[in-house]
């Protein structure tokens, strides 16, 4: 390696908090976070690790990065070993020092492009089985924008703090336990229907996030008030029905630890009895957090919700009792992050634009902002109007779009601007030998008036056939 390769700061895109889902091969419900100056040549394979998993505050199950020049689907590569990490420093070091890397708590099988420990197959969803990790609902209204807004919503939420305490002798980590349940223990399926989940002995789980969705819905569907003994990130001690002590008034017990061969958390030991009766609170188990990761679609869909209408839905379907602050909390959260989602999506546009250009040569794909005095950039407008549609007929000598545009409202001025950008791309002067045919369009007659004096104008009743 060179002594100019070894000098160049590295900037790692690190893609975490997701897993990698097939057929078409992506990285759904992950985050994405810049590491610069990271000192990969003085690294071996597990300082990486240490280093990743203290970045993410999760553990691993696997490495890959994407060889650049290529998407994710072509240069996929699996990162195992100190072999592997020399070749990951070179490809860093040939794209000028920037390379993207993804963590994952499944590994991926490059040979039948499955993934060992999330191959589920698709099950139909319903109203009861909507959460935030199987957003595939079959709601008319959801769309791949509102999913990829949920998850985007979802990750952007801080993950729950752990709530520790002082270990006991008791509670001391046993290397022995690694393997004494066997080979053959079942692995959790996370499109299990929330009413039916429910941890089991021996169960493997991706991760402490996905063992604790699995606890709060069991506690959810069984009307138990379960609470974190030991939760340090390793270990997971779960008891039920806490007095003013602390104490455990119950005789469930769950206790779950990492398995660093497997790279999964298992439940080590259960007792599965309970001595205490229903109840509609679930304390530190229910947050404002929860409750924006389970609403975030609902908050999404109809912004101006109420809390009480939030309120009721959780107690009508879970069952649960929240207060209004922490329904009003988990709505403020979840519609932060929509709003930065969304600026997040329309500052793509600007790549959009340039896509469309550079693939379809002699398009035009106008894009207009409104600057503000705080020194931001707001959405106006985007018109795009592809070459071929300017011929106006198709192979078949059949009418097909023009031109499309998005505006912020729909009046008399932004289909103003349309026209006048029609006008420029079709080379038509003033209109002549165009009919304008306007479904009751706001605005849209007055605005071919004045931009087309001379094209022939028509209004048709609302509802009317186009032809």
């Amino acid at each position: 390696m060179s002594s100019s390769s070894c000098s160049t700061p590295i900037c790692l895109n690190f893609h975490h908090g997701g897993v990698f889902e097939a057929n078409p091969l992506n990285y759904d419900f992950g985050m994405v976070s810049k590491l610069e100056n990271v000192d990969i040549v003085s690294m071996v394979y597990k300082d990486l690790v240490e280093f990743l998993e203290k970045e993410s505050h999760a553990m691993h199950n696997a490495l890959y990065f994407v060889v650049p020049g290529f998407d994710i689907k072509t240069g996929l590569k699996p990162l195992k070993c100190d072999v592997g990490m020399r070749n990951f420093r070179q490809y860093a070091f040939r794209n000028n020092g920037e390379i993207d890397i993804y963590m994952a708590q499944s590994e991926f099988d490059f040979e039948d492009g499955t993934i060992e420990a999330n191959n589920h197959s698709g099950s139909d969803q319903d109203e009861d089985n909507y959460n935030v990790y199987d957003v595939y609902s079959s709601d008319e209204d959801d769309t791949a924008f509102t999913r990829s807004l949920v998850r985007w919503i979802f990750n952007g939420l801080e993950r729950e703090k752990n709530v520790d305490r002082e270990l006991g002798p008791d509670d001391e980590f046993n290397p022995e336990d690694e393997d004494k349940l066997g080979d053959h223990c079942p692995t959790h399926d996370p499109k299990t229907k929330w009413k039916f989940m429910k941890p089991v002995l021996g169960e493997r789980f991706e991760g402490l996030e996905q063992l604790k969705r699995c606890l709060t819905f069991y506690a959810l569907a069984n009307g138990l008030k379960l609470f974190y003994e030991i939760n340090d990130g390793k270990r997971l001690c779960v008891r039920c029905n806490k007095d003013k002590d602390g104490k455990p008034r119950c005789s469930y017990r769950m206790w779950a630890s990492w398995m660093q061969k497997d790279r999964s958390f298992q439940v080590k030991s259960l007792v599965e009895d309970h001595c205490c009766s229903r109840t509609y609170e679930f304390g530190t188990l229910i947050t404002c957090n929860w409750i924006a990761r389970n609403y975030a679609k609902k908050i999404m869909v109809k912004p101006t919700i109420k809390v009480k209408e939030m309120q009721d839905g959780i107690l009508k379907k879970y069952k649960c009792k929240v207060t209004t602050g922490q329904c009003r909390r988990g709505k403020i959260n979840a519609l932060k992050q929509y709003e930065t989602c969304l600026e997040d999506h329309y500052g793509k546009l600007w790549s959009y634009a340039q896509e469309i250009i550079t693939s379809n040569p002699g398009s035009t794909c106008l894009m207009g902002v409104n600057s503000m005095p705080d020194g931001k950039n707001y959405f106006s407008s985007f018109y795009v109007c592809f070459k071929g549609f300017k011929d106006g007929r198709d192979g078949n000598n059949q009418v097909y779009p023009i031109a499309w545009a998005v505006v912020t409202v729909e009046n008399k001025e932004n289909w103003k601007w349309f026209m006048e950008c029609l006008l420029k791309d079709l080379g038509v002067d003033y209109g002549e030998g165009l009919t304008i045919i306007s479904d009751q369009h706001k605005g849209l007659i007055e605005a071919a008036k004045e931009v087309m004096p001379m094209a022939e104008h028509r209004q048709c009743a609302r509802h009317s056939k186009h032809i």
